[in-house]
């Protein structure tokens, strides 16, 4: 008879993790449609999420903010889970990643410790690419085009940008030749926008 070995610690701390991660999500989507929650909803609305497109990504809202054992979560170290709109991401049903999106007050940006990328990605490889920096607005993008684009949206930013500085990132557009050499990352041309609209404008143009 053989006797199964224990899993790697970096996998028992892997599922502590996901499970606490998971079980912060499922409570965070629960507070953004229960009572008392009209000033995220409200925030959502105003950047153009619907409810049913918040819903399938399992948008949250943590209202308050919360210190959490970091060895509860398999961490080295304790966290901090600030208030705000918490944005999950999925791939194949698994958790990878979490970041939270403060809306009251201005502020970075958190993506949680553990989380295993700093990016999600919409759409696939075979598509030119569009790197989108601002949470948000990626969201909203990937809500409102149906174009055969591979979207990466940044969970992780130093602040919400101003409205001159927010860009868009375009790989290889179908149909135009860049106005300018490429902006970093290499082969990448930027797009500079003013609102969310202007934005999806500036796609359904060029793609």
């Amino acid at each position: 008879m053989t006797t199964e070995l224990p899993p790697a610690a970096s996998d028992r701390k892997k599922d502590r993790w996901k499970q606490k991660a998971m079980a912060f999500v499922t409570r965070s989507h629960r507070h953004l449609w229960g009572k008392n929650n009209e000033a995220p909803l409200a925030y959502l609305f105003e950047r153009g999420l619907k409810n049913d497109f918040a819903k399938q990504m399992l948008l949250g809202w943590n209202k308050f903010g919360q210190n959490r054992p970091g060895e509860n979560w398999g961490l080295d170290k304790d966290l901090f889970l600030p208030a705000g709109i918490v944005v999950p991401y999925i791939i194949d049903q698994t958790l990878v990643a979490v970041c939270i999106h403060p809306f009251e007050h201005p502020g970075p940006t958190t993506l949680l410790p553990g989380s295993r990328t700093s990016s999600m990605v919409i759409g696939s490889d075979t598509d030119p690419a569009v790197i989108v920096p601002n949470l948000l607005d990626g969201l909203y993008l990937a809500q409102e085009t149906a174009l055969p684009i591979r979207l990466v949206i940044s969970l992780s930013a130093e602040a919400e940008p101003a409205e001159p500085e927010r860009y868009i990132l375009l790989s290889n557009p179908k149909g135009s030749e860049p106005e300018t050499p490429p902006d970093d990352p290499a082969g990448f041309e930027k797009r500079f926008y003013q609102t969310k609209e202007e934005m999806l404008t500036l796609i359904d143009g060029i793609f």
